[in-house]
């Protein structure tokens, strides 16, 4: 048979082909599946994810939208950036301005030769300065960033053997280093405002020792940041004393100098830049060498300032104030009193400084401006050789610290109305440093 007569024939057999194919029978292999499948359990409903998704979902494509992805970086490097400012602003300590009024913080005083620090007026004491060296006069930086204080460093105290050291250490008294050496009479001494220098006066070694301290004293500048030996300012003056910088930018130090004028010493009230330029006198240069012109002081924005002078015709002590800005003087004393010594609140609007009676002192409150009344601060204390009541103001300038070493007493006084303020019976006379914060 030929292929050709093959496909003649399918035609006539496909309806009996087809409904073979299409007749519905089981297959050989039923009965092996159905003993399978009896023993497995079936699948539980809640394994079908069907059953909690919507097909509609499951099936359907999801498209987000496009995401803005150069503005959502520039937000978050804007938000970084704030961040890290907010973070080095408030791990970066605030110091209060180097003159002015500033917010009230630790308190220092010495007693039997050890420095000792409060974190405030009431609390407790702690020793910050221990060890066998005497040291005294604790106080702070401008800045009140760093301990200041004197330490004895050779010879006997109180004798013309006396060697004194100028100490800075970390405000907890750790680190402490001696920057000066061993000085002879480092009677007075300040800082310049950003805390870098210290200007102090002290005896010069090479000149006669039979003169008096305050007679050879010269002016010293010690850089803290890279302290070496003290090196003198060059002024053409016999003796130089009490320097102070002058606020606000220390461009100039205020001392009491002596010059020789003809025959005699004089004294008067200078100023010099601090490398020994600039030399000129803000008073006349007619002083007695020793009673004149005592402790010139600064108010904290330079305009004015405040001395102290022996009266041969009165036979006492007279406190004056100058202004710097106009040349106008006036005396602080009223008629016929005993006053000396003031010094400037930190705003410059008033003195404290002492009131001298036949066998007491008393510190007083005066307002610089003209026509004010003084107001005692703190009660009269006796006299008592070679110990002398001070004053200081709080850094906020609302109070008063009045010190008196010969009853070993020191007050704590209103600035405001005065009176005879509140016994610190810890401090013994030696409350001697009050600590500058930021506002």
């Amino acid at each position: 048979m030929s292929a050709f007569e093959r496909y003649e024939r399918l035609p006539d057999r496909l309806p009996d082909l087809l409904t073979e194919i299409a007749a519905p029978h089981i297959p050989d292999y039923t009965d092996e599946v159905l003993a399978v499948t009896v023993a497995t359990r079936q699948r539980p409903r809640w394994t079908f994810l069907e059953r909690w998704l919507p097909m509609i979902l499951v099936r359907q494509r999801v498209t987000a939208p496009p995401v803005p992805w150069r503005p959502l970086l520039a937000l978050i490097t804007i938000l970084a950036l704030l961040a890290a400012g907010l973070f080095i602003a408030g791990s970066v300590r605030h110091v209060p301005p180097p003159f002015g009024p500033a917010r009230n913080g630790a308190v220092v005083y010495d007693s039997n030769g050890d420095i000792y620090v409060r974190d405030a007026i009431q609390s407790q004491s702690r020793i910050l300065v221990p060890g066998s060296s005497r040291d005294f006069a604790a106080s702070f930086t401008r800045d009140g960033e760093r301990l200041t204080f004197l330490r004895l460093t050779g010879g006997t105290a109180g004798t013309t053997t006396e060697r004194l050291s100028f100490m800075v250490a970390n405000a907890d008294g750790s680190n402490a280093i001696d920057v000066t050496g061993p000085l002879i009479a480092p009677n007075w001494m300040d800082l310049s405002p950003d805390d870098s220098t210290l200007v102090v006066h002290a005896a010069d070694p090479k000149q006669p020792s039979f003169l008096s301290d305050d007679q050879r004293s010269r002016l010293y500048l010690v850089d803290l940041r890279h302290p070496a030996a003290p090196k003198p300012i060059p002024i053409a003056l016999a003796a130089e004393t009490v320097p102070s910088f002058r606020g606000p930018d220390g461009a100039e130090i205020v001392f009491r100098g002596r010059q020789v004028v003809g025959q005699a010493i004089r004294s008067g009230i200078f100023a010099v830049h601090p490398d020994g330029s600039g030399l000129r006198n803000l008073t006349p240069v007619d002083g007695d060498p020793d009673n004149a012109y005592q402790q010139p002081l600064l108010s904290p924005d330079g305009r004015y300032l405040v001395y102290t002078s022996w009266s041969d015709v009165s036979s006492n002590l007279q406190a004056h104030l100058v202004d710097l800005t106009t040349g106008a003087q006036r005396q602080l004393s009223e008629l016929g009193s005993s006053d000396g010594y003031p010094s400037f609140s930190p705003d410059g609007t008033r003195v404290v400084y002492v009131h001298y009676f036949q066998t007491h002192d008393q510190m007083m409150l005066l307002t610089v401006a003209p026509g004010s009344k003084p107001v005692t601060a703190g009660p009269q204390y006796p006299l008592v050789d070679g110990q002398y009541i001070s004053a200081m103001f709080s850094p906020d300038g609302k109070l008063v610290i009045v010190n008196d070493p010969g009853s070993k007493e020191t007050r704590i006084v209103d600035a405001a109305t005065g009176g005879d303020g509140d016994v610190l019976p810890w401090s013994g006379g030696n409350l001697s440093g009050w600590q500058r914060l930021a506002p």
